[in-house]
């Protein structure tokens, strides 16, 4: 194999990368913390249930979009029926990222409330690899865009092996 060396755009590509995930820690730890601090819990960012009142789920929501470009406010205000097959796809990619973020927020919140404070590294480990695992096994490799480099029996594997050399032995079966 041969070597690569990072040129200038790759390294200031990555540093751009990581300055901006410190930040967004940093915004998404503020964001957790204020909410706590007005009484609300992690699982009050879960949708309501029906006929329950959706002022605060919808109040996040709103707050979440706000911080999203004009463009993107526009398109998640427009009529899905009224969008060409595209749009509707980027859509609901937008649509799909407010829950993300919302989803954030909850995990955020959720050890600065005690409840998930106890959990070893390694559970924490296994608990993200079974995880990733599940995601893996619903990926299609005919219509799914995975890096070149990549498929999924083999990212399998190689998930399994780090994960069985980080704990010290055999990887639990999938």
């Amino acid at each position: 194999m041969n070597a690569i060396i990072l040129n200038a755009a790759s390294i200031e590509a990555i540093r751009t990368y990581t300055d901006v995930s410190i930040e967004a820690t940093g915004a998404k730890e503020s964001a957790a913390a204020a909410l706590i601090s007005q009484g609300i819990t992690a699982d009050m960012l879960k949708a309501p249930a029906k006929g329950e009142s959706r002022e605060l789920y919808d109040g996040i929501k709103a707050a979440i979009v706000s911080g999203f470009s004009e463009e993107v406010r526009s398109l998640l205000l427009a009529k899905t029926a009224e969008l060409i097959d595209t749009r509707k796809l980027v859509k609901k990619y937008w649509q799909q990222q407010i829950g993300s973020k919302l989803k954030d927020l909850r995990n955020q919140m959720t050890p600065k409330q005690g409840r998930s404070g106890s959990r070893s590294k390694v559970a924490i480990v296994q608990e993200a690899y079974d995880e990733l695992l599940v995601k893996l096994s619903k990926l299609d490799p005919e219509t799914d865009q995975l890096p070149d480099v990549m498929d999924i029996p083999t990212a399998s594997n190689l998930l399994k092996q780090s994960l069985a050399a980080f704990i010290g032995k055999g990887a639990k079966k999938a």
